[in-house]
């Protein structure tokens, strides 16, 4: 006997069928009215994963057919190739014609959103590409549309700045197993801080060669404690690296916990309160609410519970003090 949830088909069933692909001859997925979802998916990928050389689908690429081809539900891979405005699907025929190299670089070329970064994780997933590191590579990508408002100059200085100092931590924290995402997050405010500090130079038409400790403590008195934290590694890489060793940041170390009581003090509190436990404290009392009289909404009446008489078995009232 067939178990409820088991899926047949229509002649074991002894049902005329409803549906049957005429190319593979599958009941289930229709699409369409005489073919499947997966024969349909089967000839999209075809033409779109084609390598022109071979006249068959692009060798690094077949683990992308096979997967999309053998999933649960091939109709969501026919609405991502044909949904606008398709980045994912132009970039693979561009990879499987041989126009674009299948790398990582070709993706770090390209707008880091969400088309691309799911293509990308997708081929890492399928092992056509190497696992990288998305929180460290993305940040590439973002700073060039970053510093595209301030001078080629101060563009180089943060990009130096990124490569040798920001991005190094990270790797470094990766290759640890201590990546985090708030590491990441950590390290683009620091990235933009330093970037609002250039683009404020140039408004003030000075830059980061030029800029005096005394311009530069202005621009600090005008913002937030913690642009001093953001911006400390920054300046004192500026400082290091001989770019402007005429400037500094004290370091905003964070604060450390202090004894301010001694064993002394401690035992006596500790007293009080065992003290206070066995008396009865003297609590202020809340002021009064005010009458459903004074009230614009009177509070509608509601049951009272009456109290619980006390056990028969208990004929002592312990006292509180």
């Amino acid at each position: 006997m067939t178990a409820p949830a088991q899926l047949i088909c229509a002649d074991c069933a002894g049902k005329p069928p409803v549906f049957v692909c005429e190319k593979c001859g599958r009941q289930d997925q229709p699409y369409g009215v005489r073919r499947c979802a997966s024969c349909v998916l089967s000839e999209r990928l075809h033409v779109l994963l084609l390598d022109p050389r071979t006249g068959e689908i692009h060798e690094r690429l077949r683990p992308v057919f096979d997967a999309l081809v053998g999933s649960h539900r091939p109709q969501n891979a026919i609405t991502w190739l044909q949904r606008p405005p398709g980045h994912g699907p132009t970039l693979l025929r561009q990879m499987a014609s041989g126009e674009v190299n299948i790398s990582h670089d070709t993706f770090a070329r390209r707008p880091m959103d969400r088309a691309h970064n799911y293509l990308r994780d997708l081929l890492v997933a399928l092992e056509v590409l190497e696992p990288y590191e998305p929180l460290i590579e993305r940040i590439g990508p973002w700073l060039i549309d970053r510093v595209a408002g301030i001078s080629a100059m101060h563009r180089q200085t943060i990009d130096q700045f990124a490569r040798w100092v920001i991005l190094r931590r990270l790797r470094t924290a990766a290759d640890q197993g201590r990546l985090t995402k708030a590491m990441a997050e950590g390290a683009r405010q620091r990235l933009n801080r330093s970037i609002d500090l250039l683009a404020w130079l140039e408004h003030k038409q000075t830059t980061i060669l030029e800029v005096t400790q005394h311009r530069l403590e202005l621009y600090l008195s005008t913002q937030v404690m913690s642009m001093s934290m953001m911006l400390h590694p920054f300046i004192t890489w500026i400082n290091r690296t001989g770019i402007n060793n005429r400037i500094s940041v004290k370091n905003p170390n964070p604060s450390q916990a202090h004894v301010t009581m001694g064993d002394a003090d401690r035992w006596r509190h500790i007293g009080t309160l065992l003290r206070f436990s066995r008396q009865r404290l003297a609590l202020p009392r809340r002021n009064p609410r005010p009458s459903d009289s004074h009230r614009e909404h009177p509070r509608p009446a509601c049951r009272t519970r009456h109290p619980t008489p006390p056990s028969p078995a208990c004929s002592h009232v312990w006292p509180l003090s």
